[in-house]
């Protein structure tokens, strides 16, 4: 049986739902979920030690490399690649970048 239909209920809020909304410090500090690796081998690994280095966040490197968050998460996995026009602006950021 619908709302519109003869004898139908409609189910009417009956009371106000106060929805709190969480502000994320603008700080860069944030806390990492996996600890560094001390001596980056793969590709994944030497890309996420120097955003953080460079206290960048994954989105922040995305938007840096115009690509989507879960592209650069693909990347720091190790599940893909770059492109070789993107992985020629990476290794020259990656160049810039020194180590922890």
């Amino acid at each position: 049986m619908r709302c519109s239909e003869p004898g139908g209920m409609a189910l009417l809020g009956m009371y106000h739902r106060t929805i709190y909304t969480v502000q994320r410090p603008q700080n860069k500090a944030f806390l990492l979920r996996k600890p560094l690796p001390a001596d980056p081998v793969s590709f994944g690994e030497r890309f996420r030690v120097a955003r953080v280095g460079q206290g960048q966040t994954q989105r922040e490197m995305a938007h840096k490399f115009h690509v989507s968050l879960s592209t650069v998460k693909f990347w720091e996995s190790n599940r893909t690649l770059p492109s070789a026009a993107t992985l020629e602006r990476i290794k020259i950021f990656l160049n810039e970048v020194k180590p922890l």
